[in-house]
């Protein structure tokens, strides 16, 4: 009886690890996609990106939910325990399994992690990079925040004949 309980903690996880190797696959074709500057990918991507961000916090809550059926099964007597402490009642084959699954995951999330901020650097650098490209070809040394007042109006007349006004 034990040993199905953790069977499907097993399955849950090994669910779980399928939608965190999906989002590192997404990830990693997301950043090429900013560098080869491919926006149709990237909009696809993001939409798969997001699709996946869904089904991993579902299954999280399930596995949440289903962790703490289990302590309470187990009579732990903890409101919100963790996979970590229920390894210890799992039998030893099982326990095995769920601390290397364990680890996996960690491994997987610190390069979701790592991806999505390398990712917004690339986004970041990509902007800046196309906004001193304007105003090189505009020939203006001033900012778009410096030329709006506080309305949102253009204060020089002479320099809004000059610039792109762009939102990103």
């Amino acid at each position: 009886m034990k040993e199905e309980k953790f069977a499907t903690l097993l399955q849950l996880l090994d669910e779980e690890m399928i939608f965190f190797d999906g989002l590192k696959e997404v990830l990693s074709m997301k950043q090429q996609a900013i560098i080869d500057s491919k926006i149709e990918i990237l909009r696809d991507l993001t939409a798969r990106e997001q699709s996946l961000m869904r089904d991993i916090r579902r299954t999280g809550k399930k596995r949440e939910e289903y962790v703490r059926y289990l302590a309470d099964f187990l009579r732990m007597n903890r409101q919100n325990p963790r996979l970590k402490e229920l390894i210890e009642f799992a039998p030893p084959e099982i326990a095995m399994k769920l601390t290397s699954m364990r680890s996996q995951l960690q491994e997987k999330m610190t390069y979701i992690t790592q991806s999505v901020q390398q990712t917004s650097y690339l986004l970041e650098f990509s902007i800046r990079h196309i906004r001193q490209l304007i105003h090189i070809f505009m020939q203006t040394d001033n900012t778009p925040y410096e030329l709006y007042n506080l309305q949102g109006l253009i204060q020089n007349s002479e320099i809004s004949n000059k610039m792109f006004d762009l939102q990103i």
